[in-house]
């Protein structure tokens, strides 16, 4: 279960750095 909830969390961490990507490239396309 710990190993479980560690790696949710890594995926979570993953999910936000991804969105923050994809806001970056959104953001420098506009500009």
């Amino acid at each position: 279960m710990y190993c479980y909830n560690k790696a949710l969390r890594l995926n979570s961490k993953n999910e936000k750095a991804k969105k923050g990507k994809r806001e970056l490239e959104n953001t420098l396309n506009y500009l």
